[in-house]
């Protein structure tokens, strides 16, 4: 059986998305060792009971757990800010400390389903320290600051590559550097000091829901693809879809595939693999005006299409969206 060495990082919030996404890693993957490594912060017991029961569940998979308190002097070193109050999206930046014995590995968000075996990602030989997928396009804090900007959600290691070019000391001159510039702190970081070093993997291997929800669009879609040059063509992202292997769980129009909505392209693919691991399963209550409105994606991918970023943000900014209860 091949063997591949996956990463998670994970807190008590994110757990319930990444024991979903282990469980469809898993169902498909059978034939493949999986060596699932997780940084964690704050897990409860019962939580660590829940890996101990998915482990039982399938032979081929072997957990290692890592505290996140074992990289910590080196996070409060480079002081990179925190992501929605956590300093666990960060550690994904610092794997080569933890994974020494480790040439290569795979970093997962806890927000991915996976539908297809990893062997073929995996076994990529890439010609750069790590291997990700094109952001939609390069953010406006970021523009002529990067050629190309890529989604830190996968992420594809090659230890050997990261030695040698001293990404280490790379990150932490970028992060001293750029500090107050890191609106999204892990990938903007990763972006800014790999800029022209990062290779580029084929759209399948990180989905976004719009991605994938235009699809079913072909005009649509060839115009919004045509009017992005720093994205996938067309003919590249049809291709790629036609084997998709990693959706990313991102929101799509503010609703999550864990909230009750109508409208998130992945709600089935997540719930059929939560319920594996979840008997109680229930959606969460979803805030979001669009969650029931017919139609309502298609007019976001017109809209996409052919409104630009400076007119969207300020529809958008009008938009007074229901508090939860």
């Amino acid at each position: 059986m091949n063997n591949i060495d996956i990463l998670y990082t994970c807190n008590d919030t994110y757990f319930p998305h990444m024991l979903t996404s282990m469980c469809s890693l898993m169902e498909n993957n059978k034939k493949t060792v999986i060596n699932a490594n997780i940084i964690v912060e704050d897990l409860t017991d019962e939580n660590f009971q829940k890996l101990e029961l998915l482990q039982s569940l399938y032979p081929n998979l072997r957990v290692s757990i890592y505290p996140i308190s074992c990289i910590m002097e080196k996070l409060n070193k480079y002081d990179i800010p925190k992501w929605r109050g956590t300093k666990i999206a960060n550690a994904r930046l610092f794997a080569r400390d933890i994974f020494q014995d480790k040439d290569k590995m795979l970093y997962l968000d806890s927000d991915t389903i996976i539908l297809n075996s990893l062997d073929d990602v995996f076994n990529l030989k890439i010609n750069s320290p790590v291997a990700a997928v094109k952001e939609f396009s390069v953010p406006k804090h970021m523009k002529d600051k990067v050629t190309t900007y890529y989604n830190s959600g996968i992420l594809l290691f090659d230890f050997n590559k990261w030695d040698k070019s001293e990404c280490s000391d790379r990150l932490y001159s970028f992060s001293r550097k750029h500090k107050n510039l890191l609106i999204y702190p892990d990938q903007d970081l990763l972006n800014l000091a790999f800029d022209n070093q990062i290779d580029t993997l084929s759209v399948n291997y990180n989905i976004h829901p719009l991605v994938y929800y235009m699809n079913r669009h072909n005009i649509l879609a060839r115009n919004m693809y045509s009017k992005n040059e720093n994205f996938y063509s067309y003919a590249e992202i049809k291709e790629a879809l036609e084997n998709p292997v990693i959706l990313h769980l991102l929101e799509y129009l503010m609703t999550r595939t864990w909230e009750k909505n109508g409208i998130h392209p992945y709600n089935e693919f997540y719930d059929s693999y939560r319920k594996i691991w979840d008997s109680n399963y229930k959606k969460e209550p979803c805030s979001s005006i669009f969650a029931y409105v017919p139609g309502i994606s298609l007019l976001k991918a017109v809209s996409d299409s052919y409104i630009d970023d400076e007119k969207r943000g300020k529809i958008k900014a009008k938009i007074k969206i229901p508090k939860r209860k």
